[in-house]
């Protein structure tokens, strides 16, 4: 809005204490109309971190709510009802503290048969979601009031977002790939209970949890599964026998008999259990560490799966290097190398029929003997003379020489004549 001064006397136009109004459109009519804030009930759609807004979704309203718009409680057994009123006081009490949110990506199952695994569970969900988006029990009012409660997307981005969706996919509710299941629900989990024989698979505790990687898609799951009786008799905790009693009592209605059981009510009707799911009530501060847990497992997984990847590789190579040869191609390569030996040096290389005319048969190789190589023996070590025995030696030799009688002369020449002899040896030698 601008303002300027005008003459009194212009009386075109709107004037503010004698300045005349000058008013621009901001907006159009279609921009203000997406502008506007929507309500539910008494209650304004808006920036909702705790995603309180989905607090009564999958609620069966009961005649003491004052709220209840059909008889759908009055079809449910006295057990489910129970449940339901547990459930509902436990999230209440829960919600009281700004530590709880709701979240809007989890479901949990109540009611679910012993017999039920992580397979069929996860089958069911997948199935209920499909039927879910099939029969349109969500739109894209779901979506962009999820959008809105998050707080992280403006009016105009939001906006943005719809025509942007819409010109890419032709729907602002992304699509379910049932082929790609990993990508749209992530996990399962039923909880068991551990305290049993553990050579047993442990039985279920009768509750599980599953998540989404998209809101839109948890919501039609849990519009499709919650207070539906078409999964009573395959997934719920004594639908089976629930369903026998009532074809039971329809064979038995034109009789005028009545049918006794656990699921029949006052008035003779047969009450069949339902799954009761819900979004589950988390606390922020536990969510955030599993948040990190998750992640940091991941990438956990993912560094394994890379190592494991590069392992295989290199193991790969080195088989094809080291490729154990047979006996005849070692052979040949050990001669192939030696023919390139020969001829890198300028000799050649006999072949195996020359190497057969050269040599010996086999009587004269074994008479050829090769010379043998005497052992040098080593020194002998010079023994220790004593020097008294040395003398007593020289005494005993100088008598030795007087008492033979014989000159030095005389001595050597019979020494050399009868050096072919042995001579005796005397009493005093």
């Amino acid at each position: 809005v601008t303002t300027q001064r005008q003459d009194l006397s212009d009386t075109n136009g709107l004037h503010l204490r004698k300045r005349r109004l000058f008013v621009n459109v901001a907006v159009d009519k279609k921009t203000a109309a997406s502008l506007t804030v929507e309500k539910q009930g008494n209650k304004v759609t808006g920036k909702d971190r705790r995603n309180l807004y989905l607090k009564m979704e999958g609620r069966v309203a009961n005649e003491a709510d004052g709220n209840s718009s059909s008889n759908a409680w009055e079809h449910l057994p006295e057990s489910d009802q129970l449940k339901r009123q547990r459930a509902f006081a436990e999230k209440n009490t829960k919600l009281r503290s700004p530590l709880f949110f709701i979240n809007s990506n989890r479901l949990s199952v109540r009611n679910l048969a012993k017999h039920v695994d992580e397979a069929d569970f996860k089958k069911l969900c997948v199935d209920a979601t499909k039927r879910g988006l099939e029969t349109h029990l969500v739109t894209q009012e779901d979506q962009v009031a999820h959008w809105r409660a998050s707080g992280e997307m403006t009016t105009r981005d939001i906006m943005k977002r719809i025509e942007q969706a819409k010109e890419e996919s032709g729907s602002v509710i992304p699509a379910f790939d049932e082929k790609n299941v990993k990508r749209f629900i992530p996990s399962v989990y039923i909880d068991r209970d551990f305290t049993t024989n553990k050579k047993e698979k442990a039985p279920s505790r009768g509750f599980g949890f599953v998540d989404f990687e998209h809101h839109v898609h948890a919501l039609a799951c849990l519009r499709e599964l919650n207070n539906n009786p078409y999964y009573a008799a395959e997934f719920v905790s004594g639908g089976k026998k629930a369903v026998d009693a009532r074809r039971l009592a329809r064979k038995r209605k034109g009789k005028g008999e009545t049918v006794k059981g656990d699921f029949v009510s006052e008035d003779g009707r047969v009450l069949t259990p339902r799954l009761i799911v819900d979004f589950t009530v988390e606390n922020k501060a536990k969510a955030k560490k599993q948040a990190e847990h998750r992640a940091q497992q991941q990438a956990n997984i993912e560094k394994q799966r890379l190592e494991q990847k590069e392992k295989k590789v290199a193991q790969a190579l080195s088989k094809k290097q080291q490729k154990k040869k047979s006996r005849g191609a070692a052979q040949r390569e050990r001669k192939r190398r030696q023919r390139e030996m020969g001829a890198t040096q300028g000799e050649s290389v006999p072949t195996n029929k020359e190497t057969k005319k050269t040599q010996a048969p086999a009587a004269e190789r074994e008479t050829i003997t090769k010379p043998k190589i005497k052992a040098i023996k080593p020194p002998k070590k010079k023994r220790k003379v004593d020097e008294e025995e040395q003398n007593f030696e020289n005494l005993v030799d100088s008598y030795r020489k007087a008492f033979s009688g014989v000159s030095e002369l005389k001595e050597s020449e019979v020494k050399v004549q009868s050096l072919p002899k042995k001579r005796e040896r005397r009493w005093f030698e």
